[in-house]
């Protein structure tokens, strides 16, 4: 029994110095030093890490890759999807040192269908949900080509597509969600709901149009802590509108040409402190039930709304769109960053993680070659 006493006596010796240093103050150096403050954003450094897909079958890579929606569960942990000119889907994985192309649809595909992937939200590592459409030959031709919603989730381990109640709507192009069991996904006219369990649609009190024109897609949806449904929607001759649900049905508070639209109509974000954030045309703050106050950005460029993705907190946000732009606004002035301009460079998405952003979107190159790509700042 002798080892056994001197181990309990060396351990109890152990606790008594550990107890000694803690009343000390010997034991924590560090935490008498006061936490650095956040980098400011101002004094990023940015690069930008070109993405291009790979064939399915030759290898080569692909005349055409999209980046069109970017999340991480952490800086090292970061997701890009969108695209590309072949057969294959774009999602690739950053792990904090360099971006790898992967295919976890392979068995959900044929030669006669691909995917095109829009959005990414995720609320950890292992449970992340990718919306976007799916592509196929037409049996019964014209048209062509025929598309339908296409929704993945992955779990930490496998892929897998649930079947979502009449997919066949069209293209599903934004997805939001702030917990496993409130997901919204909108698409060319229809709304799906996940509650953890079900997937329910809704669809919105919009005018058709004539066919030749297109339908009206439901540019974005999101829901404000007091459970209000907001939405923006945009129709393809002109007409943009702004809609509420707040109980069980929607009504349209306003619509309004690109010219005098004084809203964002691409896109909705919603800060950590629960600030509501429209954005196209610039960038607007919801001030009251129909009226907003235009925060920063440029206004439209020709008929081209130029920002296209919003993300930060209240005071500290960044936002992109065409031409390469990046700004930044800290609640009194606003900070472009050049590095990246040009008119054949179009952001997409932002996601941010502490202090790190990272930006997805492509370049328009020579003839029909466009390349995608992921700026990162730091």
């Amino acid at each position: 029994m002798a080892p056994i006493q001197n181990a309990c006596q060396l351990a109890g010796s152990l606790i008594l110095l550990l107890i000694a240093l803690i009343l000390s103050g010997e034991g924590c150096h560090h935490s008498t030093q006061p936490t650095p403050p956040p980098k400011d954003p101002r004094t990023y450094s940015w690069t930008m890490d070109t993405i291009i897909a790979t064939g399915n079958l030759s290898g080569a890579g692909e005349l055409q890759t999209e980046i069109m929606g970017v999340w991480g569960s952490s800086a090292t942990d970061v997701y890009a999807v969108g695209g590309n000119s072949g057969t294959q889907e774009s999602i690739f994985h950053f792990d904090g040192t360099r971006w790898t192309q992967l295919n976890p649809f392979r068995n959900l595909r044929t030669n006669q269908r691909t995917f095109q992937l829009d959005a990414i939200v995720g609320f950890s590592s292992t449970d992340i949900w990718i919306s976007g459409a799916e592509f196929y030959d037409n049996p019964s031709p014209p048209p062509n080509f025929l598309d339908s919603s296409a929704v993945f989730h992955f779990d930490g381990a496998v892929w897998s597509r649930p079947n979502l109640p009449g997919r066949e709507a069209g293209l599903t192009a934004r997805i939001w969600g702030d917990r496993p069991d409130n997901i919204w996904i909108t698409g060319n006219r229809a709304i799906w709901h996940f509650d953890g369990t079900v997937w329910n649609k809704d669809s919105l009190p919009l005018p058709s149009m004539p066919i030749n024109i297109g339908e009206t897609p439901i540019a974005a949806l999101i829901q404000t802590a007091d459970r209000s449904l907001w939405c923006t929607a945009n129709g393809a001759d002109g007409t943009s509108y702004y809609l509420l649900k707040k109980t069980t049905s929607w009504s349209v508070l306003d619509s309004t040409t690109f010219a005098g639209t004084s809203w964002g109509c691409v896109g909705l974000y919603i800060s950590p402190e629960g600030s509501l954030y429209s954005y196209g045309n610039g960038v607007y703050e919801k001030v009251g039930p129909t009226s907003w106050s235009r925060l920063f950005g440029p206004q439209l460029f020709g008929n081209i709304n130029p920002i296209s993705a919003v993300c930060g907190r209240d005071q500290d946000l960044f936002a992109a769109g065409v031409y390469g732009m990046i700004l930044y606004y800290d609640g009194n002035n606003t900070l472009e960053t050049h590095q990246f301009e040009n008119t054949s460079t179009a952001c997409t998405s932002i996601w941010r993680s502490g202090d790190q952003v990272f930006i997805g979107g492509y370049i328009a190159g020579s003839g029909t070659q466009i390349t995608g790509f992921v700026i990162h700042g730091k």
